[in-house]
């Protein structure tokens, strides 16, 4: 049976049952008789829901593990008594988390459609995992068990509850499910008032590699968010809560829109360079939502940005993102980023750089030969490094993360990278090699010492790349920076 056919089946023989009544005290707020001796069972039925909703709060990760319906904390809770099944059915807060991964069982369903109808008007937190843990990225889109078919037979059952969606996650491995989900939202701009964090995501780390083309070609044609943008609507903000946007794998008209304007957290991933931004749409999203606190740009530059795009934001001014905290950058896009520098960020305390092909094990050589033939990531990575250091990023204190970084990248560009980050006091490396731990084991350059500030450097090794070792022992490096006062974890495979 199809998963279609399933769902179908499921909203064909799904009843609402007819409410319990709740039958609630008078003049006393107990329950009981004054001869029970449970002390929870002296509670008030304010006060025991408030219980319930709190005992409920940390286990509300969306993405637990155990997805059995009959041990979730609502429905253990609603079997322990008939005074506390009632409660708990009279709390709507308690059934606001709704999940369906794939493949998708009778009870994810039944346990679907149940919650929906016992959350009544309650904001809903909604996760869809349609990925399938055994597909094979060699296959075809369309030999994908999770169809786009399937995907209307979902939104059957959300979309008339899409006023109350407050955060809404959908995870999918290929593009066919997405594209039905942004074409079957496009009304609903005026409707989404409760939405707080929206996370889309084709799982598809390749298409951020640099020259890496959007497919399949025939659905690469953009669609706005839930049909938002600067020209449909201009005077109000359709999307009044929105705080968190993430956008993996996933494109769109790239129009700035006033709800971008309540955003602290905006993530842009593993973008095909195709439909990615240009600098000028890029600039323009980030002067649209400058409280950002959060920003993660990986994969996430457009290759058609033309030479007269680049002459202009030459010209232009940095975008001044002055509560931003946490920044992310990928490279080799985000050399285009720094050089000039698209923006600033002087409270910044949190830096991480992404090398995406060391991330996938794919070789420099392999990504050049997959893209275009103008990618060099081992220049890219070092313009990268070069360009934070000339470049004042204004980095503030960042506690600085590079995972799976410049590996082999030439020392004048770790020195001059690492000048810029003088007030760094922690600082991780993953997978880097002899380049950035041969300017650590130096200390100082010029007379100055190298990350003054540093207090704790936490180094992992390479674990499964064919990357040349370090000339500098691991135990002198330790030693050196030892005697600076600094605590050195080191981590191999």
């Amino acid at each position: 049976m199809s998963f279609t056919d399933t769902v179908t089946r499921a909203l064909d023989h799904f009843q609402i049952p007819p409410p319990e009544k709740l039958v609630m005290p008078t003049g006393s707020l107990r329950l009981v008789g004054r001869s029970s001796t449970a002390s929870i069972d002296r509670l008030p039925n304010e006060i025991l829901g408030t219980v319930f909703a709190l005992a409920s709060l940390d286990t509300n990760d969306l993405h637990d593990d155990d997805n059995d319906p009959s041990t979730t904390p609502p429905t253990t809770l609603s079997h322990t008594s008939r005074r506390w099944r009632l409660l708990a059915l009279a709390t709507p807060a308690l059934w606001t988390r709704l999940v369906l991964t794939f493949p998708t069982s009778d009870g994810q369903l039944t346990q679907a459609l149940t919650w929906l109808a016992r959350s009544k008007y309650a904001p809903l937190d909604i996760l869809l995992d349609l990925r399938d843990p055994t597909w094979d990225w060699d296959n075809p889109e369309e030999a994908h068990e999770f169809t786009s078919e399937d995907m209307e037979s979902v939104l059957r059952i959300l979309l008339p509850c899409a006023k109350r969606w407050r955060r809404m996650e959908l995870l999918t491995d290929t593009w066919g499910p997405l594209h039905t989900f942004l074409v079957r939202t496009q009304h609903l701009g005026v409707e989404l008032e409760s939405l707080e964090s929206l996370h889309l995501a084709r799982c598809n780390a390749y298409f951020g590699l640099g020259g890496a083309r959007f497919a399949p070609s025939d659905l690469a044609t953009p669609i706005s968010l839930f049909g938002v943008s600067v020209t449909s609507i201009s005077t109000s903000d359709p999307l009044p809560r929105l705080r968190a946007l993430t956008l993996t794998g996933t494109h769109t008209t790239w129009e700035p829109s006033p709800s971008l304007s309540s955003l602290t957290s905006l993530s842009l991933k593993y973008l095909a360079t195709d439909v990615a931004p240009t600098l000028p749409q890029l600039r323009a999203i980030l002067l649209a939502c400058v409280a950002l606190e959060s920003l993660t740009l990986v994969g996430a530059v457009s290759s058609s940005s033309s030479l007269e795009d680049r002459e202009e934001e030459d010209a232009a001014a940095p975008v001044a993102l002055t509560k931003l905290t946490h920044l992310e950058l990928g490279f080799p896009s985000a050399c285009a980023l720094l050089s000039p520098p698209l923006f600033t960020a002087p409270g910044l305390t949190s830096l991480t750089l992404e090398h995406t092909a060391r991330l996938l094990g794919v070789s420099d050589c392999e990504e050049e030969e997959d893209g275009d033939g103008e990618v060099d990531l081992e220049d890219g990575a070092g313009a990268l490094l070069t360009s934070i250091g000339e470049r004042p990023l204004a980095l503030g204190q960042p506690d600085l993360a590079l995972p799976y970084a410049a590996s082999t990248h030439p020392r004048p560009a770790f020195r001059a990278f690492f000048a810029a980050c003088g007030g760094v006091e922690r600082m991780k490396m993953y997978d880097v090699g002899d380049g950035a731990v041969d300017v650590l084991w130096e200390g100082e350059e010029g007379g100055i010492q190298i990350l003054p500030a540093l207090r704790t450097l936490d180094l992992h090794r390479p674990f499964s790349f064919p990357f040349s070792p370090p000339s500098v022992d691991d135990a002198e490096v330790c030693a050196n920076l030892g005697r600076r006062g600094v605590e050195v974890i080191c981590e191999g495979d």
